[in-house]
């Protein structure tokens, strides 16, 4: 007879809607069991109901060390592998620079950037054993200029670096480490997951009222389709053992990339004559 194939064992994070929601669902109707972290476990007690055994929600505190390396003992122990990790949970943060207090700023990081650290940090020496895939959810602004959004991207951004050590680090040991960057999508992002700060300028008054009529109109009219991303990340961990390349999901993070690249293409060859005058020449004096 044949050995019969163990099921794949997903953690993703923030899955109470968006993204993460639809991971989750995609995940287990192929036939994966998934552990599913939110700050509202109880958003999940349908898909609970219909996968018996194979869905475990899990409230968990990303800002917290403790709860995090709880959850992930508490994954190991019911489902004893952990093949595939979605660092997806996340807000966004609104507001001018000089407007953000430092609570803000460490507020943003603590979940967007030090959340996925502390999965990661969690999950890592399981993985280390026997391989898998950890994926790092960014976003499509890393391509773009936004003004008010800048706490959310720099935590964004800071996830790209994380991301390269890591591909660096776990690859040797089987675990492949990709950077997912989703464009706009059609879910609940701009009521459920975005925060404006409670410090005001002035100055800033007729942006801020703008960006807020934007964000009142935009849910349910993004390009992108959280169920077809769903599919491609779960089909991702089929990729053969070489592909490493960031997973770009949608049109319009593709677009904005592409701009981005050209752009920055651009600034390296006008950089090029200044960036050489600065190196050392062994016939100066």
């Amino acid at each position: 007879m044949p050995a019969k194939q163990i099921e794949r064992t997903w953690l993703i994070t923030g899955t109470s809607s968006g993204l993460g929601r639809s991971l989750a669902e995609e995940a287990l109707r192929r036939g994966a069991r998934v552990a599913a972290t939110s700050r509202r476990p109880q958003q999940l007690e349908d898909l609970e109901a219909h996968n018996p055994g194979r869905l475990l929600a899990l409230a968990v505190d990303l800002t917290s060390p403790a709860e995090v390396a709880t959850a992930v003992n508490e994954v190991i122990r019911q489902f004893g592998r952990l093949d595939a990790v979605v660092c997806n949970a996340g807000y966004g943060l609104i507001g001018a620079v000089e407007e953000l207090t430092e609570s803000d700023w460490r507020a943003q990081f603590d979940v967007n950037f030090f959340g996925v650290v502390r999965i990661v940090r969690s999950v890592a020496p399981h993985m280390r054993q026997a391989g898998g895939d950890i994926f790092i959810v960014s976003s499509s602004g890393l391509y773009t200029e936004v003004p008010l959004a800048a706490a959310y991207l720099a935590s964004k951004h800071a996830l790209v670096g994380l991301t390269d050590a890591l591909r660096a680090e776990l690859d040797p040991f089987g675990v492949r480490v990709r950077l997912v960057i989703p464009g706009p999508l059609r879910t609940a992002f701009s009521g459920a997951s975005l925060k404006f700060t409670s410090s005001a300028v002035d100055s800033y008054a007729t942006a801020t009222r703008q960006l807020r009529e934007a964000m009142a109109t935009m849910d349910g009219t993004q390009e992108g389709d959280p169920l077809r991303c769903a599919a491609t990340l779960c089909a991702a961990v089929n990729d053969p053992p070489e592909e490493r390349d960031d997973i770009v999901l949608g049109s319009h993070a593709l677009s904005q990339g592409l701009s981005r690249v050209e752009r920055d293409a651009l600034v390296l060859q006008r950089a090029r004559a200044r960036a050489e005058a600065c190196d050392f020449r062994r016939d100066q004096s």
